[in-house]
């Protein structure tokens, strides 16, 4: 879909079939799928505690939203894109905007690059966007990301527990 300067973004497109190896999958997944790094979610993205609950988790989000793997410069799966498209509209697409990383890649500016790459990519589009995000309360990194990469808070759609952020992105001429 997308490359930055040290990540690559590509849509996820692994079949969940009996044929998959489930150890594989759990062993690429886990560090991304931990508790630590689900913490700051919405309980309806946390993994629950059944044996399937990887392919679970990754099964909900292909159905809902448009999957993302991101991958630093040597390959390895350090993180998830997620695409929500709310709204379609000729005028203006609105895409909710989820991400999260697994703990050995926090605190290395990889968060704001995905950012950065995304608005790079929407701007290459034809038709304006409009890219929302959800930040929990408290989780002032995650508000700092969008906020470096131009999103302003949407007092009007927060809550006690959720601060939104947008941003209209128009396309480059």
């Amino acid at each position: 879909m997308f490359e930055t300067d040290r990540l690559t973004v590509e849509v996820w497109k692994q079949p969940l079939l009996p044929s998959v190896d489930r150890q594989q999958i759990y062993a690429e997944f886990s560090p991304l799928l931990s508790p630590t790094v689900l913490n700051h979610l919405p309980e309806a993205l946390q993994l629950s505690d059944t044996k399937d609950a990887i392919e679970n988790w990754l099964k909900e989000r292909v159905e809902e939203s448009e999957l993302l793997t991101i991958r630093d410069g040597d390959g390895t799966l350090i993180g998830l894109l997620i695409l929500a498209h709310i709204s379609e509209q000729e005028t203006l697409a609105t895409v909710h905007v989820g991400y999260l990383f697994s703990e050995a890649a926090w605190g290395m500016g990889y968060a704001t690059e995905l950012i950065a790459g995304l608005i790079t990519y929407f701007r290459n589009k034809r038709r304006p966007v409009e890219l929302v995000g959800g930040v929990e309360t408290g989780n002032t990194a995650s508000a700092k990301v969008l906020e470096k990469n131009g999103f302003e808070r949407n007092a009007n759609h927060s809550d006690p527990d959720t601060e939104m952020y947008r941003k209209l992105i128009l396309p480059s001429q």
